[in-house]
């Protein structure tokens, strides 16, 4: 699992933009400044950063210390908005067009509605719409 989440964070972050972007030794501040770069975690910036070579094991394991200490492996400093996904959008809105709701899709996947509101949550650009798609049905030309 470790492998694969470093491969991953490596794919955001190639090794020369980090090594040309970050200082040596970055610090918690110049991890949360270079997180908005990648679109990744402090703590993933950070093991990326040790990766590279920019930290040293000793150095890494203060920085997670204090990340620890801060919280920041519960709640990210300076959040990033989530991802929206374009396909999705444009797959809901026609199923929505042909009336189906949340439960008639949670129901057709055989997954719990609160598994389907976490998985479309920012989707259809807030709860506003997520409600709509289980209240309205839109309006049809027949």
């Amino acid at each position: 699992e470790k492998e694969a989440d470093s491969f991953a964070s490596h794919l955001l972050m190639p090794r020369e933009d980090v090594l040309s972007q970050l200082p040596a030794s970055p610090s918690i501040r110049s991890l949360v400044s270079g997180k908005k770069r990648w679109g990744v975690s402090v703590v993933a910036l950070a093991r990326t950063a040790k990766d590279v070579g920019l930290l040293t094991d000793w150095h890494y394991r203060e920085l997670c210390k204090q990340m620890g200490t801060a919280g920041y492996r519960s709640v990210e400093p300076e959040p990033i908005p989530r991802e929206r996904s374009a396909l999705w959008k444009m797959v809901l809105e026609e199923l929505w067009k042909d009336r189906y709701t949340k439960e008639s899709i949670a129901a057709q996947l055989q997954l719990p509605l609160d598994e389907i509101d976490s998985l479309l949550q920012g989707v259809l650009g807030g709860s506003d719409n997520l409600n709509q798609l289980s209240e309205r049905a839109p309006l049809r030309l027949v």
